[in-house]
């Protein structure tokens, strides 16, 4: 998934590399909106998986659980 937190670090290293301020405000903000959609993301998934209950895994091929 996108990383504007791994882009901001890299672009604050350069930043005082270059001697060239960067605003790096907005992918910082990026990140957060971001880590909260993964979040709450994760938590769909895993109470689809615990409606789904143990029927569900033994539907699928052994190689993919």
């Amino acid at each position: 998934y996108p990383d504007p937190g791994a882009s901001a670090s890299a672009l604050q290293a350069l930043s005082k590399l270059t001697r060239h301020d960067v605003d790096v405000k907005a992918l910082l903000e990026q990140e957060e909106e971001i880590r909260v959609k993964m979040r709450e993301m994760m938590k769909r998934t895993m109470e689809t998986m615990q409606k789904a209950g143990k029927e569900y895994e033994y539907t699928i091929p052994a190689l993919y659980v």
